[in-house]
């Protein structure tokens, strides 16, 4: 699944057509969970801001 960075925050993009840079992983919570644990967002997405995950982690709640 692709995650794009869209101004600092981060959501799913299923469809991958969101612009900007984009970061893949597992579409399972535990791959989301482990990339939350080890803070690899940041270098992912070539950004030191904080970054809010919050729709990702609805994503992933939902599912």
């Amino acid at each position: 699944m692709r995650l794009a960075n869209l101004s600092g925050v981060v959501a799913p993009d299923p469809a991958r057509r969101a612009p900007g840079r984009g970061a893949y992983l597992h579409a399972d919570s535990r791959c989301w969970e482990a990339a939350k644990r080890r803070r690899v967002l940041p270098r992912a997405f070539r950004t030191a801001e904080g970054l809010d995950t919050s729709r990702v982690d609805a994503y992933f709640a939902d599912a």
